[in-house]
């Protein structure tokens, strides 16, 4: 009996235990929740963004001050109970309306912008909604968490017009300098025609000389004109590609042999090694690689006054089709300080201004071959020593084209073969189109001293008027032209019956490559810059006659 008695009691006691410990678990568990509202509350209360709960009406029953801050309100009674959607604006009701009844069926929302208008003026925000259950799972109300970006959209804007205003400036800058190219390369055309017809006569030793100088300035200036067009036009990305296949070894060695006699003038060793290498033909743009290599021979020679300047052809065969084209141009010039090998890159930049006086330039060559590089996602790169020369090294990436030349590579080549025949007698009739006076005397004079019979237009008009009753072997156009330009003339030209196989070619001052596209757009079979020297016409008839 007595130890029935004590089971009981031990049994009682295990229980009251028991209840002891569930109400101290529960008193805990109480107290933790407690705590965890107090650090919600409290983290609520100190957010730096906005963050409201709006029940199952959707009206707002509570906001922190971050987001009394952000409408300009002092106190939470003055949103309490309101709808929540009057605070984002009729523009943006409906769809923020929608999302707030997909959240309250327990789908998360999406982020979502708004603008409002606030007492400080129209803010921007950016918030979402996320659904808060009761302790039976019902979604019962949702708690929004909202941020300012007006500053942010303020910047973003704020950089649109920045960006949009400095495309227009470049667009400014790009038309600018197409102007200005083409007013200074017109009368530099007068200065070369005249100064070359003058090299046609009998002159003394001393008007020799005279003519000489007229010569090799108005060669500096139009190398500065075409550094200065091209730069800017690459800063605005207007330079394309004009991809074809040519016959990579005439290609080269013309290069190097444009330079020989100015080698030979300094008494410089000049050589060119590896160009057997190459394949026959690539398909490349051959004025980029043209004016990319001359620069840099150019400058290599231009700075060394003892030794000499080598050119080192090698290809490495990545794929049957694709090789890298690798040339190295050593000097043993001046050479470059370590500290600016990487400034010469740069526009503008001349290392040393008593060098630039002595030998001229713009001080963009370099810039311009690394921008083509670029453009033709290649590489440049320069090794140097002062003191014992320089060595740039172009890599350049191409591919192969089968071995047979195509059209354009023949004529090329036909051009090649012709250049030397400067005093070739055509006996062909020509219509010379150009408004300005000097220009025509100049033409029609270098034209004439091949043999070919021009006919002068002052316009576009005129040009029409004149070709709808006599027959020409080959019309030269200008371009800017008052009462029709040469655009016009040729799209009009191009529809006469007795035209379709005549060719156009365009002599114009504007010489951008966008330029030139828009000249093969119009119909134009070729296309010549001023100032054009008789070398060059001839090259161009010898295509065509």
């Amino acid at each position: 009996m007595k130890n029935s008695s004590e089971d009981l009691l031990h049994r009682r006691i295990a229980e009251l235990e028991e209840q002891v410990k569930q109400q101290q678990q529960a008193l805990n568990k109480q107290q933790s929740a407690q705590q965890l509202n107090k650090r919600y509350q409290e983290l609520v209360q100190h957010a730096p963004v906005c963050i409201h709960e709006i029940d199952r009406d959707g009206k707002l029953v509570k906001m922190n001050p971050a987001g009394l801050e952000m409408l300009g309100l002092s106190q939470e009674s003055e949103v309490i109970n309101t709808p929540y959607l009057d605070f984002v604006g009729d523009a943006n009701l409906g769809r923020i309306q929608g999302l707030m009844q997909e959240a309250l069926k327990g789908n998360q929302a999406s982020h979502f912008q708004f603008t409002v208008e606030t007492p400080k003026g129209d803010k921007s925000f950016e918030s979402n909604f996320i659904p808060m259950p009761d302790p039976q799972g019902a979604i019962s109300k949702l708690m929004g968490v909202t941020r300012d970006i007006t500053l942010n959209q303020q910047s973003e804007s704020h950089l649109k017009k920045a960006k949009e205003l400095a495309e227009h400036e470049n667009l400014a800058k790009s038309r600018f300098m197409a102007n200005i190219s083409h007013e200074l390369r017109t009368p530099l055309n007068g200065i070369l025609g005249a100064s070359q017809i003058l090299s046609f006569g009998r002159l003394t030793s001393e008007q020799t000389d005279l003519v000489e100088i007229i010569h090799s300035s108005s060669d500096i200036l139009l190398e500065l004109i075409n550094d200065l067009l091209d730069i800017s036009s690459l800063e605005v990305g207007e330079n394309r590609l004009i991809l074809k296949e040519i016959e990579l070894i005439t290609l080269i060695q013309n290069i190097f042999n444009m330079f020989c006699i100015e080698a030979r003038l300094k008494g410089l060793s000049y050589k060119i090694v590896g160009i057997e290498n190459l394949p026959k033909s690539a398909y490349v743009d051959g004025l980029r690689i043209t004016q990319i290599m001359q620069n840099i021979i150019s400058n290599a020679i231009k700075f060394t006054d003892l030794g000499s300047v080598n050119i080192d052809i090698e290809t490495e065969f990545s794929s049957d089709n694709e090789f890298l084209f690798i040339a190295r141009i050593s000097d043993t010039g001046l050479g470059i300080p370590q500290s600016k090998q990487q400034d010469i890159f740069t526009a503008f930049t001349q290392l040393d201004m008593d060098i630039a006086k002595r030998q001229k330039g713009s001080g963009l060559g370099l810039a311009i071959c690394q921008q083509l590089c670029d453009l033709m996602c290649g590489n440049i790169e320069v090794e140097s020593q002062p003191g014992k020369g320089s060595t740039f090294t172009v890599t350049l990436p191409m591919k192969i084209t089968s071995d047979v030349l195509s059209n354009n590579a023949l004529a090329n080549k036909k051009s090649i073969q012709t250049h030397s025949e400067l005093y070739r007698q055509y006996d062909k009739r020509v219509l010379l189109v150009e408004d300005n006076i000097v220009n025509q005397k100049v033409t029609k004079k270098l034209l004439s001293k091949v043999g070919l019979h021009v006919v002068i237009a002052s316009n576009g008009q005129q040009a029409l008027d004149i070709c709808k009753t006599e027959i020409f072997d080959m019309v030269l156009m200008d371009i800017q032209m008052p009462i029709m330009d040469g655009i016009q003339a040729t799209e009009l030209l191009s529809e006469l019956p007795n035209f379709t196989d005549t060719p156009i070619v365009a002599l114009s001052a504007s010489a951008t490559q966008q330029d030139q596209l828009i000249y093969r757009a119009a119909g134009m079979s070729g296309f010549l810059a001023k100032p054009i020297r008789l070398e060059t016409f001839v090259a161009e008839f010898d295509l065509w006659f």
